[in-house]
């Protein structure tokens, strides 16, 4: 089965909206006063700042992934995440995929956000599993610009699956910047779609209404 746009999107949601109901007090346990209450204190504080992490973290992803799916949306519909994204890299290949395309830098002076959210995404986790890359460089490029607020408000122009009128929304509401290197990258990537992506991202740039281009 062929891992498209939506399924990566979708995988991504869920899990959002997994660590958006996740309640650290229901976490631990205690028995008999093992651990102590003050033991289950510092720990209930620990999982509050690590799923408090992880939940900005995995909006970070799902804004990324949602820039993507709106630049497909508009360009012929949902495809192969492989086309957009290039392939997972492996031990015995590589070949061009979006994470050497972008640039990620720090974040934007007085922008205010999560140093270890933008760490991880910048430069990775040390665990990784098949279905992911390590480091999160169009999630790091949009979040370092973007900051909480940004990244709050953009949440708001994202639904699954993406439609024409949110993928415009989406992308006309982020900064011109950001969509316009990750939209190059994926021009760059997605060669059957080239020249609707570029004529995406000079409507951008002319600050003109985005529809579909097929």
């Amino acid at each position: 089965r062929v891992f498209r746009i939506s399924d990566f999107s979708n995988a991504l949601r869920k899990m959002t909206g997994f660590f958006e109901h996740l309640d650290p007090k229901t976490i631990f346990t205690s028995f008999r006063n093992k651990p102590s209450d003050e033991s289950i204190a510092i720990l209930i504080e620990r999982a509050t700042q690590n799923i408090n992490m992880a939940r900005t973290y995995m909006k970070c992803k799902q804004l990324a992934i949602s820039v993507v799916a709106a630049f497909a949306e508009l360009t012929g519909g949902d495809a192969p995440a492989a086309l957009f994204l290039g392939d997972l890299p492996e031990p015995d290949h590589i070949s061009p995929s979006i994470e050497d395309l972008i640039t990620t830098r720090e974040k934007r002076k007085g922008t205010e956000l999560d140093d270890t959210v933008l760490a991880l995404l910048r430069d990775g986790r040390e665990r990784v599993n098949e279905f992911d890359i390590k480091n999160s460089p169009c999630a790091a490029l949009l979040y370092a610009e973007i900051g909480d607020a940004g990244l709050k408000k953009s949440l708001k122009n994202i639904v699954f699956p993406m439609d024409e009128e949110h993928s415009a929304k989406l992308l006309l509401s982020l900064p011109k910047n950001c969509v316009t290197e990750i939209g190059s990258a994926c021009a760059r990537i997605a060669t059957t779609r080239r020249n609707l992506l570029i004529g995406i991202l000079k409507k951008i740039q002319n600050g003109e209404t985005l529809q579909k281009m097929v």
